[in-house]
């Protein structure tokens, strides 16, 4: 998954200034990369689809990225995949037994989501 070093500096100034209507992103910016990472491996395997986990998990890459530890293992330009828990190793966070995958999804925009995978919780 190509991940280019503009999209990481975009996603680390959205995560420095951004805001969303549900608190994600002021929610990150006060957790430990632990916690983020126990955040997206809470996520894996999920299939459920509402317009809050779409902000949730757009406004968690942007967290991660913001790291500065190299993500290009799940998270490239275009998205994130969810298709295999993560860790933290040395100056990375990459995907745990990449080939057992759980399935999963590649997000970027929380309004991408298909059709039939979007139920509005509002």
């Amino acid at each position: 998954m190509p991940l280019s070093a503009a999209a990481v500096r975009q996603a680390k100034k959205r995560f420095r200034t951004a805001s969303d209507k549900y608190g994600f992103y002021e929610s990150f910016r006060n957790r430990s990369v632990n916690e983020l990472i126990a955040s997206l491996n809470g996520g894996v395997g999920v299939t459920a689809w509402v317009t809050a986990r779409g902000y949730h998990l757009a406004a968690l890459r942007d967290a991660l990225l913001a790291t500065g530890l190299d993500c290009s293992s799940f998270i490239s330009d275009s998205g994130m995949s969810l298709a295999s828990r993560v860790e933290r190793r040395g100056d990375a966070i990459v995907q745990i037994n990449p080939s057992e995958s759980q399935g999963g999804i590649i997000l970027i925009d929380p309004d991408s989501a298909p059709p039939e995978k979007r139920r509005d919780a509002e």
